[in-house]
């Protein structure tokens, strides 16, 4: 055993879930099609023998090493919509989400909208319900 594989990282100890970089992808796939068994392909790239022969198979396949897109619920709108929400939030700063969702026509649920609020730094954004001065009231706070 040399210095060299003393310090390697030891493929075990890496996280649930973990992912290989296309870096690291790559360079699995490209010892194999250099003619290495699987078990000099997995000591050179500290990874099981069924991780490479994943990676290669995955390769083979689909041409690529990148990796596939991620299940999970599709949005409620697309970026076009996104912007036209956010824009008028900033622009109109005391409209209420009821407003908003009216004006720009997106069919939002109120948790969406939040979460769209959030992601672009627009934090507790409530407009604060103020009642509306009658005339009579207006002429008594100038005149003071």
């Amino acid at each position: 055993m040399t210095n060299q594989d003393i310090l390697k990282p030891i493929a075990a100890n890496r996280r649930r879930g973990y992912q290989l970089s296309n870096e690291h992808k790559s360079a699995i796939v490209a010892s194999r099609t250099a003619g290495l068994k699987w078990e000099e392909v997995a000591s050179r790239n500290s990874v099981g023998i069924s991780t490479a022969q994943y990676v290669f198979e995955t390769y083979t396949t689909t041409k690529s090493t990148n990796p596939r897109p991620r299940k999970g619920r599709p949005k409620v709108f697309n970026r076009l919509q996104e912007r036209k929400i956010v824009r008028c939030v900033r622009s109109h700063q005391k409209w209420t989400y009821d407003q908003v969702i009216t004006e720009t026509g997106v069919p939002i649920g109120r948790t969406a909208f939040r979460t769209l609020l959030h992601k672009h730094n627009i934090l507790q954004w409530i407009a604060k319900k103020r009642p509306h001065l009658a005339e009579e009231h207006r002429r008594l706070r100038l005149a003071f």
